[in-house]
């Protein structure tokens, strides 16, 4: 027996507020009237994830209220309409997304990015240069080293210190 597998794309989850506005244009794209040819889910968020964290990380985006996410087959018009979708609804999203919610389509630098806070952004890069300066590790939403000149930053250097001492 042979088994086909449908390859899905995921667009970023976008965290938005969501009020009623938000509802209707969600609801024209995407409700039973729309016969959307793709998978939304719309997840309320808070809890856990939106508490300050217990032990310092990289997570950004606690504030968010919700994330919608966006999945269609790689059918260029599935897409298309997807895409229509959340750009219909970018007047309620915050413009960063949740990493473990994107897809194929968001490994791009940019992307990725989106996923972190400046700063935690700036300190994964030296951990990346520190532990893979060749960026072996890329096959994944790659984080790319800083540049090698950038190395002599001391606050970066103890901060890379004190990671490997939790880490140990």
């Amino acid at each position: 027996m042979r088994v086909r597998c449908l390859r899905l794309r995921e667009a970023d989850p976008m965290r938005m507020r969501f009020d009623r506005d938000a509802a209707t244009v969600l609801s024209k794209h995407a409700g039973p009237a729309a016969e959307a040819p793709f998978l939304v889910e719309l997840r309320a968020w808070g809890g856990a994830l939106s508490r300050p964290p217990t032990v310092p990380n990289a997570v950004a985006g606690r504030d968010a209220a919700y994330s919608l996410l966006a999945i269609s087959d790689p059918d260029t018009e599935d897409r298309a309409r997807r895409d229509e979708l959340l750009g219909a609804m970018q007047p309620w999203a915050t413009d960063t997304t949740y990493l473990n919610f994107t897809g194929v389509e968001d490994s791009s630098v940019d992307a990725v990015r989106q996923a972190y806070r400046p700063d935690d952004f700036a300190r994964l890069q030296h951990v990346k240069a520190t532990y893979d300066p060749d960026n072996l590790f890329r096959i994944n939403f790659n984080i790319s080293p800083e540049r090698r000149e950038a190395h002599n930053d001391p606050d970066l250097a103890a901060l890379v210190h004190d990671v490997e001492r939790r880490l140990i």
